[in-house]
């Protein structure tokens, strides 16, 4: 059969652009820089969520003395304590009445003023304090009260005894009174918790009453012995 020749020739021409559309579909590589069709780009993955700050928290164990406190502390009174604590007294406040009627029982931040105030005047003492000699006070209720922040020495074993010595003091007259639970426990938690954080093994010689540094019935015949158990290095009294 023969073929007019502008037929034949239209064929070659649609031949050859058939051939020349599949090299580019197979072959051709795209320009880098040219912007990818909407079939071929990668999905955009979401950046993660920068990280919050790590905030850490101030101990909640404690009241601190900016809540309760009135007077400064007379620094110019104090001694750096200059050590890490390596052992911790135990006090009871003994009988306290104020001018209100408000016994060691009562409002705790009214006492912890009227104890500062007779501190810093030097009332009974050999020479008025920076500020309240204890560092941590325990109310009837179980707060937990910050006395003299612990960068000072205590004023609360006479002298030299205070060097790298923690002192806490119970409101409360055990003397007369028996330790309330709440007290007793919370004396626990306390001494484990500075024994933990001052690597203090509790002993005779680093759990210690008043009374082991001169002679005073403080912290009270009811309080001693719990003290005494304590520092034997049992965590809770039933």
């Amino acid at each position: 059969m023969t073929y007019p020749l502008r037929l034949v020739v239209g064929l070659l021409l649609c031949m050859v652009a058939v051939s020349g559309c599949r090299m580019r579909d197979y072959n051709h590589r795209p320009d880098a820089s040219a912007a990818p069709s909407a079939t071929s780009a990668k999905p955009i993955i979401a950046a993660p969520a920068a990280a919050k700050p790590v905030t850490l928290a101030a101990p909640n164990w404690y009241i601190p003395r900016a809540a309760w406190a009135v007077q400064k502390i007379h620094v110019d009174r104090t001694t750096p304590m200059g050590v890490k604590p390596f052992r911790i007294t135990v006090h009871h406040s003994a009988d306290i009445r104020l001018p209100n009627g408000t016994r060691e029982t009562g409002d705790a931040v009214a006492l912890l003023r009227f104890v500062e105030d007779s501190h810093v005047r030097g009332a009974g003492k050999n020479e008025p304090f920076a500020c309240i000699g204890y560092h941590y006070i325990i109310a009837a209720d179980g707060k937990v009260y910050e006395g003299r922040p612990l960068q000072f020495q205590g004023a609360h074993s006479t002298g030299d005894n205070n060097i790298g010595n923690i002192g806490i003091c119970l409101l409360g007259d055990f003397d007369k009174h028996k330790v309330p639970a709440v007290q007793r426990q919370r004396l626990a938690e306390v001494l484990n918790r500075l024994c933990a954080s001052y690597s203090i093994t509790p002993s005779r010689t680093t759990v210690l009453c008043h009374k082991d540094f001169k002679a005073t019935a403080c912290p009270g015949r009811y309080l001693e012995p719990i003290v005494r158990e304590l520092s034997s290095g049992r965590k809770f009294i039933e």
